[in-house]
């Protein structure tokens, strides 16, 4: 496993698989109970030499290096940005102040290595090949995708030992006991649970028993619809059609004309933009289209699905899965200066995981 050791002032050694920050060094030998600076050399060379990842040594002043796997491409709609931001943020609260100056580490500065992750196992691997090789790299944060990581770049960092603590891809088999790579962690909901609220929510409003949806063939959107599909067969409604696009950028004619001819009440469309909106809104132009609703997947922001299926009979409609609130809460939120606050709103997608949860 990977973990840090610190020992003598300001130096580090990374080890892979866990981040464990050895006391003895950061606060002073003598705080341990010895002043015997040897042999915690010794034995954190013993440990690391056993450890078959190996160490990495940060010297005395020398920065630590974090990595940010994220989909921060001109496309995305905006998840990676966010997730930035919040690194950003939480780099600067390192001194236990948001001042825009970034705080250290123990006496080490963090330098963020940030890459995009393109939303993609192809370019999730390159990526991740990119940042594996930094030899002050200590663990990453990502990626913004399911795609990204599943057989991609949660695999090529687990073989090396590094941690990869993902802020947003939810798809089930990424912590699976079965498909879950040793060192992938992450901080946002299975999509189990995405699944299961969405149908419910639709059988319990009596938006209709018989329902459709849409996906890309990604793992975000291909498992969370097997998990909406499965929930609505249990709780007693029937999936009238279970749709694949040729990719995020297929094109969506030919899963109109099946929804068309389907007619289901209900469209689940857990896809990203700009698929997620030109499907509501193909869906919605194509005549002999009956009154129905929309609803997206939790990757796509709220104003963009309401506007791409603005009613056009009484009873259309698009809404959402909307686990997060943009508002900035909590303890830390009240020691944000307004002028930063202010800025990290501006660079802000709404209706994705805010910067500073």
């Amino acid at each position: 496993m990977r973990r840090v050791e610190a020992f003598g002032p300001g130096r580090f050694w990374r080890r892979a698989g866990i981040l464990v920050a050895v006391l003895c060094g950061a606060v002073g030998l003598a705080a341990c109970g010895t002043s015997d600076s040897a042999t915690v050399v010794d034995d954190v060379e013993e440990i690391c030499a056993a450890d078959p990842f190996g160490c990495v040594v940060y010297d005395i002043g020398a920065p630590i290096d974090l990595g940010a796997l994220l989909w921060l491409s001109e496309e995305t709609p905006g998840m990676g940005v966010n997730s930035r931001l919040g690194i950003e943020l939480a780099i600067d609260y390192l001194d236990g102040v948001f001042d825009s100056v970034p705080g250290d580490l123990l006496g080490h500065r963090v330098e963020l290595l940030a890459d995009d992750d393109g939303c993609s196992a192809e370019q999730g691997v390159v990526a991740a090949e990119r940042l594996r090789v930094e030899p002050g790299l200590l663990a990453v944060v990502g990626t913004s995708c399911s795609s990204a990581a599943l057989d991609a770049a949660a695999r090529v960092l687990s073989a090396d030992g590094i941690v990869l603590v993902s802020p947003s891809a939810t798809a089930p088999a990424l912590t699976r006991p079965d498909t879950r790579e040793r060192f992938f962690f992450r901080t946002a909901p299975n999509d189990l649970i995405q699944g299961a609220v969405v149908a419910d929510y639709v059988g319990r409003e009596g938006l209709g028993a018989r329902v459709a949806s849409v996906n890309d063939g990604g793992a975000y959107t291909s498992q969370l619809a097997q998990v909406f599909g499965r929930r609505v067969d249990f709780n007693g409604g029937e999936l009238v059609a279970e749709l694949a696009l040729d990719g995020p950028d297929g094109p969506v004619d030919a899963a109109v004309v099946e929804l068309v001819a389907a007619a289901p009440p209900v469209v689940f469309l857990p896809l990203y933009e700009p698929a997620c909106s030109n499907m509501a809104a193909c869906h919605q132009g194509r005549a002999g289209t009956r009154r129905g609703h929309h609803h997206r997947g939790r990757g796509m922001p709220v104003r963009r699905v309401v506007e791409s299926s603005r009613p056009r009979r009484r009873r259309d409609s698009g809404f959402g899965a909307r686990l997060y609130r943009h508002r900035c809460r909590g303890v830390l939120c009240g020691r944000v200066p307004a002028r930063l606050r202010a800025s990290v709103r501006q660079r802000t997608t709404r209706g994705l995981p805010h910067p500073f949860l």
